[in-house]
């Protein structure tokens, strides 16, 4: 094939595939251009103006209305138990009820790490207290000790030797 017949043929596919990418352009302007478009409406609709004029606006604070929550805590290994005293319109104010349960859950934690910190004190204190007096040795029961230890060594040093013999004789 001439160089000439190669270009004509480079040239040929090239042409058709530019064709080919036109339809295709074109048939999926077109199909896009008959679609419906969709249009979402919002999901939440402001309240009437008749409902708005009905209800007036709380502007109320949780603390005002609604007394303290009062608690208690029963800790178990790996559960705690909780009992609540609050009213009941407590259960109708969204904002109110979930500031009171963090309150509630924040107590919950203090306690709870309150506790952990005294049964790690305790523990510390158990160690620490176990028997300062029975620990304190004397002068010379450390020397005792300490002349132990050095008997011992000459004793592993003296049997090395003697095994080290034995191992040269053999």
């Amino acid at each position: 094939m001439s160089s000439t017949e190669l270009f004509l043929a480079l040239l040929s596919v090239i042409i058709g595939l530019v064709v080919l990418f036109g339809v295709v352009y074109a048939a999926i302007r077109l199909a896009l251009k008959h679609q419906k478009q969709i249009t979402i409406e919002p999901v939440l609709e402001p309240p009437a103006q008749e409902e708005a004029m009905e209800e007036p606006p709380r502007q109320r604070s949780a603390d005002v209305e609604n007394p303290p929550i009062k608690h208690a805590f029963d800790f178990a290994d790996d559960a705690v138990t909780m009992i609540l005293e609050m009213p009941v319109s407590l259960l109708e104010d969204d904002e109110a009820l979930a500031a009171g349960w963090v309150d509630v859950v924040s107590w919950a934690r203090v306690t709870y790490r309150d506790i952990l910190e005294g049964r790690l004190q305790e523990a510390a204190e158990e160690i620490e207290g176990v028997s300062p007096n029975e620990s304190e040795l004397t002068s010379e029961e450390l020397e005792a000790s300490l002349r132990r230890l050095h008997d011992s060594a000459e004793r592993r040093r003296e049997l090395r030797m003697l095994l080290a013999e034995k191992q040269k004789s053999s």
